[in-house]
């Protein structure tokens, strides 16, 4: 094959590439900006709220990738500075999933009346009920950290066009990627980092 040929053919794969390498590149940089999130907003203000309403919601999917997730909706308000404001954030990356507890959050939350939330002295109208990071957030990292590795190395070894004689690198790497995804399946599967952000809801005040 021409050097022509080589680098039309290396053009193509990049092309190829570059939606896979965006996907995971927009799921590491949200899930850290979250983590980010959650880690700063142990400093911001702690006030009292009064819970509104709790309900606890089951989204089913169909198709390929079917399946059931879950996920509790609150909604409190609060005052600053004798102003009133609501928020409806449990805590920052939380979503529809099958990781967190959101059994034991809902039960916390619906027999709750009055709880601790942490206000951004910024800005009073952003609020959060549990600071640092869940399950939601953390299981995006380690799915994206799984992901980058599966894609880097790929492109390292069509890109880089390794030669028989490098033949001990191409094993290295696809071992070394089969050992991220094999401890990131056992951390996901096993919830090995199962963060119960049910036990550090503050309530002032039961039903």
């Amino acid at each position: 094959m021409n050097s022509g040929s080589l680098i039309k053919g290396k053009g193509c794969l990049v092309l190829f590439l570059i939606p896979f390498i965006c996907m995971g590149l927009i799921g590491l940089f949200y899930s850290v900006n979250k983590m980010y999130e959650g880690y700063t907003c142990r400093d911001w203000g702690r006030t009292i709220a009064n819970v509104e309403k709790v309900d606890f919601v089951i989204k089913k999917s169909s198709g390929r990738n079917s399946g059931t997730s879950y996920l509790v909706n609150v909604k409190y308000n609060y005052l600053i500075n004798n102003k009133k404001y609501s928020s409806d954030r449990v805590s920052f990356g939380y979503g529809a999933n099958n990781t967190d507890n959101h059994h034991q959050i809902f039960d916390v939350l619906k027999g709750a009346k009055r709880i601790v939330v942490y206000v951004n002295p910024e800005d009073s109208a952003e609020a959060v009920v549990v600071p640092g990071i869940n399950n939601s957030i953390m299981g995006i990292f380690i799915a994206t950290i799984m992901w980058n590795s599966l894609v880097i190395v790929l492109s390292v070894l069509f890109l880089g066009n390794i030669k028989t004689d490098n033949k001990w690198l191409g094993i290295v790497l696809i071992s070394f990627v089969g050992l991220i995804w094999a401890i990131g399946f056992g951390i996901l599967t096993t919830k090995s980092f199962n963060v119960q952000i049910e036990k550090k809801i503050e309530v002032v005040e039961k039903i």
